[in-house]
């Protein structure tokens, strides 16, 4: 194909890495439904990278909590915080507050800690329930 239709297509320039134009293969929009005003900001978690609001499918049960105004649980907690160092993530790699996508892995402490906690909650039953399930629930 022609390269000017594939960056177009792409949305992408000559200069953008082959992690990144594959990661714009998957992005899709999305919307938040509410039936009445929650008071919370289309942007208010400030996950603004290069003016667009970022997020992948691991941290929307968690967003859609805090949107709601609902009660979180620790582990939802550590995923809002895990989200403002890294927005995004999937398993072809993440990407930083910058923009930029990587896909070493293993060069992020952060997302070694996410791995520990991802592994507790499905092996370690004994605090799951503490660490896991949303208060009052």
């Amino acid at each position: 194909m022609n390269d000017t239709f594939t960056q177009s297509l792409l949305k992408t320039s000559k200069n953008t890495s082959d992690l990144a134009k594959n990661q714009s293969l998957y992005a899709a929009p999305y919307f938040i439904w509410s039936n009445y005003d929650t008071g919370m900001a289309r942007t208010s978690n400030n996950f603004l990278v290069n003016g667009l609001n970022v997020i992948s499918p691991n941290y929307m049960y968690s967003t859609v909590l805090d949107y709601a105004g609902l009660a979180q649980s620790p582990y939802t907690n550590y995923l809002q915080s895990l989200r403002k160092e890294i927005p995004a993530l999937n398993r072809q790699g993440y990407m930083d507050t910058s923009g930029t996508w990587h896909d070493d892995f293993g060069s992020n402490s952060l997302l070694n800690d996410y791995r520990y906690v991802q592994y507790s909650g499905m092996h370690d039953t004994k605090r799951n329930e503490q660490n896991f399930m949303i208060p009052g629930m």
